[in-house]
């Protein structure tokens, strides 16, 4: 389900991705990509709702049994060096949703996508809560200025330009 990505044939080529969007905007982008079953697909659906931001913000999305966008929320705001991302609240807003996919992202103003030691913690024990809950932790993905981290794949990713 969740296949490899293959870099460099983004399907959203010339979107604009450098440009901040709104949440909202979010629902048409989904739509172009249809099911989201790569880190890249995850990439360029929510890079343009931390383009910019000089702090880090952690969202969660939901895809149905299709890999489907159901919805994306940020739930956690934080400095420029980390964000504090409730468990709680991501399995809350799975709930809410009745999805059962989960994708963590969070950006980091750097620039630079290489997880710390805290991301590799916290997308451990958001895995385990995923787990207990009934659900599936799909990814964690950490988002940059041309590159992500893929926590599935073990792998940083750049964006060709």
């Amino acid at each position: 389900m969740w296949a490899s990505t293959e870099i460099p044939s983004p399907s959203l080529q010339g979107c604009g991705c450098s440009v901040p969007a709104r949440e909202s905007s979010v629902a048409e982008r989904a739509a172009a990509i249809g099911p989201i079953t790569s880190p890249l697909d995850a990439y360029w659906l929510l890079e343009p709702l931390v383009a910019g931001s000089p702090t880090e913000l952690a969202h969660v999305t939901l895809l149905d049994g299709r890999c489907l966008w159901q919805r994306t929320r940020l739930i956690a705001r934080g400095n420029r060096a980390s964000v504090v991302v409730p468990l709680p609240r991501v399995l809350r807003e799975a709930f809410a949703s009745s999805c059962r996919y989960v994708i963590l992202t969070h950006n980091h103003p750097s620039g630079w996508a290489m997880p710390s030691d805290a991301d590799g913690e916290l997308t451990d024990a958001l895995n385990a809560a995923c787990f207990d809950a009934g659900l599936v932790l799909l990814d964690h993905v950490i988002l940059a200025r041309g590159e992500f981290f893929s926590f599935r794949e073990g792998t940083l990713w750049t964006i060709p330009s």
